[in-house]
């Protein structure tokens, strides 16, 4: 019998696709996946209309502005951007887009990396909304293709196929499909992470570590929150290094993580610093937001961010006369000093608004699929416990739930799409795991019937 590539110390029965090639399968499985996610997005209408209303239109217009040579920045009054939202206007769905005006301006509000990529389709292939829906499908696809081909390396044929299921009947992560938004990709980046961190468990080489630094790069310029798991990976990659004895090994094997992440990064954190006049380098979104993550409000719905709780916190400062990149730092300085305030004054609450929002992610905001996840990822942890597995997964997703404590959640289980590919495998090797001793039941009826029989 066959052994999985990282093995995992629970002993699954490793069972190897043998009459069909795995690689076969999950070609068929990923063109199938991908036709039903262009059918889903056709159907609801939404493939050839501008981006929805909220991050979308923001990414959008630092997109069209880096495609057309202005910048990574905002000009809402540009006809040539507004044109498509009023085109598509007829109900009155893109007013509060059309509202914003204003010459063009630099923003640090946003990440670069998911504007990046939109103004290189729009560069390629020019604006055509379509164009950016079908590459997220691919991306989407692709998370779920290799979610399925990472359980067969670790665990196997079934678990395999399980986990494939889960991510095509999960209907949470398909919602994203269309939507102008970083959910799928940094659910792939976070998958691609997780191997190399796997790989270097099985291998502590530099060559991991490296792959691992550079993957992390990419995520803290798509998402800044990111930034809170790196004291958690350090951590890990210190714990998973240990067949390499010499402690200066393990701190070069640490240093070729950290060496490419901030060759990606500090680039950008330079630009926001100087574009900003301030020591900002992740930018004026997050210390502006965190005012509502502590909040007396956040009591009020449970630890989750909502559009009403932000209007309420945030609308005495955010509707100041102060524009562009001014009043971004303005916004920035003015919630980082909130933030403060709320926390000397409230120091007592951090332990209960750190439980709310820690029970707001798992479980009182997820969506009904996602709880089926959590409930057998759980179970999966346990048949991992004692693998690298087990640390590598586990422990980022203790990373992501110290990051939302920290900041704030949001509903509908947001914060939990990018860690959908790993509770699709904790959840295969559950279901795995729960399976084998009715197999082994069934095999030994089948057995005791056609003894009888003869």
């Amino acid at each position: 019998m066959n052994e999985p590539a990282i093995r995992i110390k629970s002993k699954l029965p490793y069972i190897e696709l043998r009459r069909v090639p795995a690689t076969v399968l999950m070609i068929i499985y990923a063109a199938c996946f991908f036709a039903f996610a262009v059918w889903v997005v056709s159907e609801s209408g939404y493939m050839n209309l501008p981006p929805e209303v909220g991050d979308g239109q923001a990414y959008d217009n630092i997109a069209y502005n880096l495609a057309v040579g202005n910048g990574f920045g905002h000009d809402w009054s540009d006809e040539a951007w507004r044109e498509p939202y009023l085109k598509s206007n007829n109900d009155g769905y893109y007013d509060w887009v059309l509202e914003h005006q204003g010459p063009y301006y630099p923003t640090a509000f946003r990440p670069p990396l998911f504007p990046a990529i939109l103004s290189g389709i729009y560069s390629i292939g020019g604006r055509k909304f379509s164009t950016w829906r079908y590459v997220n499908i691919g991306i989407t696809v692709t998370v779920a293709t290799l979610s399925a081909a990472f359980a067969y390396a670790l665990a196997g044929a079934i678990p395999a196929l399980i986990a494939a299921a889960l991510a095509f009947f999960d209907t949470s992560f398909l919602f994203y499909v269309h939507r102008y938004m970083t959910e799928p990709l940094a659910a792939l980046l976070i998958l691609i992470l997780v191997w190399t961190l796997l790989r270097y468990a099985a291998s502590p080489e530099r060559l991991y570590a490296l792959l691992a630094g550079t993957v992390f790069g990419l995520m803290l310029l798509l998402r800044n929150i990111f930034l809170i798991w790196l004291p958690l990976i350090l951590l890990l990659l210190w714990v998973l290094s240990g067949r390499v004895n010499s402690i200066p090994d393990r701190c070069w094997r640490l240093f070729a993580f950290l060496a490419p992440a901030l060759i990606l990064s500090v680039p950008w954190y330079a630009r926001n610093c100087l574009v900003t006049g301030e020591f900002m380098p992740t930018g004026t979104q997050g210390t502006r937001v965190l005012a509502v993550g502590y909040s007396d409000a956040m009591f009020d719905t449970g630890g989750k961010w909502t559009f009403k709780t932000k209007m309420k916190i945030l609308s005495s400062f955010d509707s100041a006369p102060i524009g562009g990149i001014q009043g971004e730092v303005m916004m920035a300085k003015e919630g980082k000093q909130r933030t403060v305030d709320w926390i000397s004054k409230n120091y007592s609450r951090l332990p209960q608004l750190v439980a709310l929002k820690i029970t707001s992610l798992w479980w009182v905001d997820a969506q009904g699929y996602q709880h089926f996840l959590i409930l057998l990822g759980l179970i999966g942890l346990f048949v991992v416990f004692g693998s690298s597995a087990f640390l590598v997964l586990g422990g980022l997703l203790v990373a992501n739930t110290i990051a939302i404590a920290l900041t704030w959640n949001v509903p509908h289980g947001r914060f939990l799409i990018p860690i959908h590919p790993i509770l699709y495998f904790l959840a295969a090797c559950a279901v795995y795991k729960l399976y084998l001793p009715l197999a082994a039941v069934g095999s030994k009826l089948v057995g005791k019937q056609a003894g009888a029989a003869s």
